[in-house]
């Protein structure tokens, strides 16, 4: 290969991003050396490229092509000398000519304005040149630096084609974003001029979109399988749910059918037992009222009078009788508002009537009952009765009720001459036991003990279990 195509290659290997043609690079070549006008507008050419790594190393090539053509001006200076000194014998007229020729041809293309636009001129020429600068010094550099750029080259075409497979075996094992890094990088290092790189480049980022794509529908299916996973799980957690809820309101259905069932058949029990209960309160009410109808019957037919009641109210008047008396306990008077009377103790006990302060100990009580008098309410003709002058001493809170002369009447009222606990007394309920009492004794007024008239003082009305309230004069002034 001649020097001149040598140069032509170089020049388009450097110039990757550019479509140059022969004429414009043997042009260019030309202008570099020829003065700094013209080399400037090389530069300008060069800058038009994007790359700036790749400038800087056309720039820098440039300029050592200009300075390897000055030594070769250099060298043809020389090789014009040593043409001079060839004698005639040891080489033939046409030859020398066809030297001659040859070298002219060089000295035009160095010399000349002229852009050449085809180097194919070059090849017989240059073959003769070849072998007369065989040794050339410049030639040997040349073809050191060529032959070491293209093994550099190789070096990096190899370093591509390694990393390419280790995108490619990346891109195989699913590691893509590594891959793209990579990919990113060789992008900067893989030049135009590596065709079947770049082809290769092209399928391996192809690869990496089919694996990313592959990738990507595999994580929708996967990402869709899981959605579907979990829309069977929320069924299946919905349907459970569904079926426990069916389940739980089932079986409050039932508790509450049960409840309602136990509640209706107490409520029957209750209303059973409420009925015989009603029945039975009805009953006892009956009963009861019966009981009170007779009990007021009967207390009702105490108070019918004597056949002869006017022969004891003419008595009464003729000995100025116009009130009996009853001494009591103030605490009593609620007792005997609330029931409506005065009772006798008998009748209270019977009753279950409550008498704070009963009248009578336990002797006079058995008096009474020695002499069939407890169930009579005692009543006195005077209004000092010695024995509330004694219960007074005792610091008690006695009252003196008034009582109509009119319970005088009363069919059963009896009449005591003296006390009717005393052993000597006698009563009845006769018109004769009346007469019987001593009048002028009983209206004295604080007959002493010593007194004949002490104990005739105290002569009683015994008025038949109760004396009705409206017979009690002064019940409301307490």
């Amino acid at each position: 290969m001649n020097l001149f195509k040598k140069i032509w290659i170089v020049v388009t290997g450097l110039i990757p991003n550019r479509q140059l043609t022969d004429e414009k690079v043997a042009s260019t070549v030309e202008k570099v050396w020829e003065n700094s006008k013209e080399k400037n507008e090389v530069v300008e050419i060069i800058q038009s490229i994007d790359d700036k790594e790749s400038k800087a190393k056309i720039i820098s090539t440039i300029k050592q092509i200009e300075k390897e053509i000055k030594t070769l001006e250099e060298r043809k200076e020389r090789i014009n000398l040593r043409l001079a000194e060839i004698t005639e014998s040891e080489i033939t007229g046409g030859n020398f000519a066809e030297i001659d020729k040859s070298l002219n041809k060089i000295n035009q293309l160095i010399e000349s304005k002229t852009t050449i636009t085809n180097t194919n001129f070059f090849h017989a020429d240059s073959q003769k040149i070849d072998r007369l600068l065989r040794n050339n010094e410049l030639l040997r550099k040349f073809k050191e630096r060529e032959i070491a750029i293209k093994k550099k080259e190789e070096l990096h075409k190899k370093q591509v084609r390694e990393k390419l497979t280790k995108i490619e075996t990346m891109v195989g094992q699913g590691k893509l974003d590594d891959s793209k890094l990579l990919l990113v990088q060789i992008k900067k290092e893989i030049k135009n001029s590596y065709k079947h790189e770049l082809e290769r480049l092209k399928r391996v980022q192809q690869k990496l979109k089919d694996k990313e794509l592959q990738i990507l529908i595999k994580q929708q299916e996967e990402a869709q399988r899981k959605r579907d996973e979990e829309a069977k799980r929320l069924r299946e957690i919905i349907e459970k749910r569904q079926q426990e809820e069916r389940k739980r309101k089932e079986q409050e259905e039932r508790e509450e059918k049960e409840r309602l069932d136990r509640l209706r058949k107490q409520i029957e029990v209750e209303d059973r037992i409420r009925e015989e209960r009603q029945r039975e309160e009805s009953k006892k009410r009956r009963e009861k009222e019966e009981k009170e109808r007779q009990e007021k019957a009967e207390l009702e037919s105490l108070l019918i009078k004597k056949s002869n009641w006017q022969d004891f109210q003419q008595i009464l008047q003729n000995n100025s009788i116009t009130t009996f008396y009853h001494f009591t306990d103030q605490a009593n008077l609620k007792s005997i508002k609330e029931h409506g009377g005065l009772y006798s103790w008998h009748y209270c006990d019977r009753k279950n009537i409550n008498i704070p302060y009963s009248g009578g100990d336990l002797l006079s009580r058995q008096l009474d009952i020695r002499y069939n008098l407890q169930d009579f309410v005692r009543l006195s003709f005077c209004n000092d009765h010695p024995m509330m002058w004694r219960l007074q001493q005792d610091n008690r809170n006695l009252v003196l009720l008034q009582v109509k002369i009119d319970v005088a009447y009363f069919k059963n009222t009896c009449f005591s001459n003296i006390n009717a606990t005393d052993g000597d007394h006698t009563h009845g309920s006769s018109l004769h036991d009346l007469i019987n009492i001593d009048f002028r004794a009983v209206k004295r007024n604080y007959v002493k003990k010593d007194d004949a008239d002490f104990k005739t003082h105290q002569a009683e009305v015994l008025v038949k279990t109760w004396i009705p309230i409206d017979y009690i004069t002064n019940i409301n002034y307490f």
